[in-house]
């Protein structure tokens, strides 16, 4: 690789670098999002009378009743009205539940700006949601297993592990773009070198004379014999250099 190359590929991964800093410093600006989660658990209603419990369960082990809690916790009513409650705009908070697989848990998710505030809108809907989700189940009840508080995290990557991997997929992706330009150009030089019209073919520099391949040789003139002949041999039996006679001195 010469002087060139080196150059040219140090250029195109500079400016990779650059973008990658770019589009890092961009995602870093978002703001950041939060996430609390509320685990409820549905379990048999404590006037039902202790010989139908095992009944109960057995319904409870089909799924139907917590997939409708958490059907009904889900609804934009109640995301509505917490985040009314708690002073946050409704657009800025995603609320979601889902029923645990082979279980009678309820996850409910709250997503939001304000780490605070994500956990007590998520309070909030357990709080006003829960006594529908009951009545709509049958005579089973809604209980919290796990509160909102103590599961926040923050759904953002680490600023530092953003600009690094941003940075190092820049650099990699404009040095590779170097290479290939670069590998284009030699390319195409070479296969200019190789036209005889390109002023660098061997055939378009100053040297001796060259006759093209199946080219017509030219016709000496009269009285004149080729002049790549070896020798000629002259009328007076000397040799003529170039087709003309030598002059005897005898």
């Amino acid at each position: 690789m010469n002087n060139r190359s080196r150059r040219t590929v140090a250029l195109a991964g500079l400016v990779g670098l650059l973008a990658g800093l770019l589009a890092a410093l961009g995602i870093v600006a978002i703001p950041d999002t939060y996430e609390a989660q509320t685990r409820l658990a549905i379990v048999p209603a404590e006037s039902v009378p202790s010989s139908e419990i095992p009944g109960y369960w057995e319904v409870l082990s089909r799924g139907q009743a917590n997939r409708t809690a958490a059907e009904v916790l889900a609804q934009p009513r109640w995301t509505e009205a917490a985040s009314a409650e708690v002073g946050t705009a409704a657009a800025d908070v995603a609320v979601s539940a889902g029923a645990i697989p082979e279980t009678t848990l309820v996850d409910l998710v709250v997503q939001g700006p304000d780490p605070q505030g994500t956990v007590r809108v998520a309070d909030a809907v357990v709080r006003l949601g829960t006594p529908v989700a009951q009545e709509v189940t049958g005579p089973f009840e809604i209980r919290t297993v796990q509160e909102a508080a103590g599961t926040v995290r923050n759904l953002a990557a680490p600023p530092v592990q953003v600009f690094v991997a941003l940075a190092a997929a820049g650099l990699l992706f404009g040095l590779g773009a170097g290479l290939l330009i670069d590998r284009l150009y030699r390319g195409r030089r070479g296969s200019r070198r190789g036209n005889p019209g390109f002023p660098d073919h061997p055939s378009a520099q100053p040297g001796p004379y060259r006759q093209a391949p199946g080219a017509a040789r030219p016709r000496p003139g009269p009285g004149r014999e080729p002049i790549d002949s070896p020798t000629a041999t002259m009328r007076n039996g000397s040799t003529s250099v170039g087709g003309n006679p030598a002059r005897s001195d005898q």
